[in-house]
């Protein structure tokens, strides 16, 4: 943390899709106090986060390219006061904030609604309307604590507390005998969600199901992140890039003050082939010297000079003259090419001392990432190693080893996550979030391509009004794999019913009915099936 971090103002990027960036509780909970106009330290102050962990988070933030740390703008700045003591912990952020009228900040919801919808004519004031629609339309992004607008850590009291001053805002009963226009089945949506989150966060074991499902999905996100080569993933390595071309950049400029040294031999060639010549043989400083005389007697002394005979020698012949003044125009000649080749020796001397730091920057900034890789593998951490290496791999894509050696550790990755992908593939599933549940099977897959595994994903692409021909697909591996599984020939069955192919179904579903005579489940699925069939 620089000594400037804590005046700086951090502020959103217009346009970025918050929910596709891997950001965690803390990231969610610092990220909803970014207002454009409060400091590092006022969001320390109005958290209760030391210092240095809300510049790490949102220094993290900014390499995701959620957002920009800006000098501050006294013409801007305001103060923000500290928030009023409340029960248990609990911290108010989000969409409890009143938006103001007037702002030219962007709220982080206000690239995925259009504008004119704060235009209709409502019985409802402005901020609210602004306040309804961000929450609307960044609802299938939050959790239930950003819902809340609370941490994570935050006890039954707290939770309480936060849903019963969400619902005096969003109950649609507030509203009752008004015109609320499309803000009707909005409201009702967001109330809808809340009571979930709410029933969810209120009773101690679905709440700790739903705090192992976060921590799953965050360990996934961050690996996810990196393999579809993310918003995350670019920002991380055009930071690099940045700080290695600043770096030599810097280096460079001071290697252009100090004097540059004289050519080496072998771009002196042209002077290799003449001996230089002697003191005694330098042209005079004389304005005789170096200038051509015009009158024909001082030209024939200057060349009787040039030859090192007495003056009142015979005169040269006009041949000689020509061939004289020939020479020394062949020498000013030299004089200027040397001039030239020692310029392009120069700026060329000081690209080569450009590229050659920036190689040493790239160098030293690889050999941070291949650090971290080892420090995480020798924590097990498999996931953090392919991440760091990714971006060695970015500096370095001409190391083969290098390649091989993230291919390795990736694979090593996704073993390790399987469970985790199970797990929130569980929780999704049970929370009928049918397509996100077919999404994270389909990556247990990776680790442990199992015939239930592909059964699951077929069950949830038929639920969800998926992908028909993938579940085609997932159901008839689960078959080929496990032929004397009914549960199975169930799913194949469905698929088949659903893309029209009756025969087909009817043929697996008597099959299913010969291995399953005692499986209640199945059986009762086979019965809903075939009265489908007609």
């Amino acid at each position: 943390m620089t000594p400037e971090t804590p005046s700086r103002v951090p502020r959103l990027l217009p346009g970025t899709d918050l929910r596709g960036l891997p950001l965690g509780p803390a990231e969610a909970f610092i990220l909803s106090r970014v207002d454009g106009a409060t400091s590092v330290a006022e969001i320390s102050e109005q958290t209760s986060k030391p210092l240095e962990e809300v510049s790490e988070l949102l220094e993290r933030l900014a390499l995701l390219g959620a957002l920009t740390l800006e000098a501050p703008q006294p013409a801007e700045r305001r103060v923000s006061p500290a928030p009023a003591p409340r029960p248990s912990g609990s911290f108010r952020v989000g969409p409890i904030v009143e938006t103001r009228a007037v702002s030219d900040v962007k709220h982080p919801a206000a690239s995925l609604y259009d504008p004119a919808e704060l235009d209709e004519a409502v019985d409802i004031d402005l901020p609210r309307r602004r306040q309804v629609l961000d929450l609307f339309y960044r609802l299938d992004g939050l959790d239930h604590y950003q819902l809340f607008g609370i941490d994570p850590s935050a006890d039954k009291k707290a939770i309480k507390s936060a849903y019963f001053e969400v619902v005096n805002v969003f109950h649609p009963d507030r509203y009752f005998g008004k015109n609320v226009g499309s803000f009707k089945p909005k409201l009702e949506k967001v109330f809808a969600r809340l009571t979930e989150s709410y029933n969810v966060l209120s009773r101690s074991q679905s709440r700790a199901e739903y705090d192992a499902y976060l921590r799953a999905q965050l360990k996934t996100r961050a690996f996810d992140a990196g393999q579809s080569e993310s918003a995350a993933h670019h920002a991380a390595l055009q930071e690099v890039m940045r700080r290695i071309q600043a770096e030599a950049s810097v280096d460079a400029r001071r290697a252009s003050v100090a004097p540059a040294p004289a050519p080496p031999p072998e771009a002196r060639t042209h002077q290799s082939l003449s001996p230089a010549p002697s003191p005694a043989s330098q042209p005079s400083l004389r304005p005789s010297a170096s200038l051509r005389p015009t009158d024909p007697e001082e030209r024939r002394r200057a060349l009787a000079r040039k030859l090192g005979r007495p003056a009142a020698a015979a005169a040269p012949s006009s041949d000689a003259i020509a061939a004289a003044e020939a020479d020394a125009e062949a020498q000013r000649g030299r004089s200027a090419a040397d001039d030239a080749m020692r310029k392009a020796w120069a700026a060329e001397e000081l690209k080569r001392r450009y590229q050659e730091r920036m190689h040493l920057a790239r160098d030293r900034q690889l050999e941070v990432y291949l650090r971290a890789a080892d420090q995480a593998l020798s924590k097990g951490d498999n996931v953090g190693a392919a991440n760091a290496l990714r971006i060695a791999v970015s500096l370095s894509p001409e190391d083969q080893s290098l390649t091989q050696r993230l291919n390795e550790v990736s694979g090593k990755a996704r073993l390790d996550l399987s469970s985790s992908y199970l797990e929130q593939a569980e929780y999704e599933e049970r929370d009928e979030k049918w397509l996100a549940a077919a999404k994270s099977y389909a990556r247990v897959l990776t680790g442990r391509p199992e015939p239930r595994i592909y059964d699951k994903v077929a069950h949830c692409l038929l639920a969800g009004d998926g992908n028909l021909r993938e579940a085609g697909e997932m159901a008839k591996k689960a078959v080929l794999m496990r032929p004397d599984v009914a549960a199975f020939r169930v799913t194949l069955a469905r698929f088949y019913l659903k893309a029209g192919m009756k025969q087909s179904a009817d043929g697996e579903l008597s099959r299913a009915a010969t291995l399953a005579a005692s499986d209640d489940k199945v059986t009762d699925w086979i019965r809903r099936l075939k009265r489908e069939l007609g």
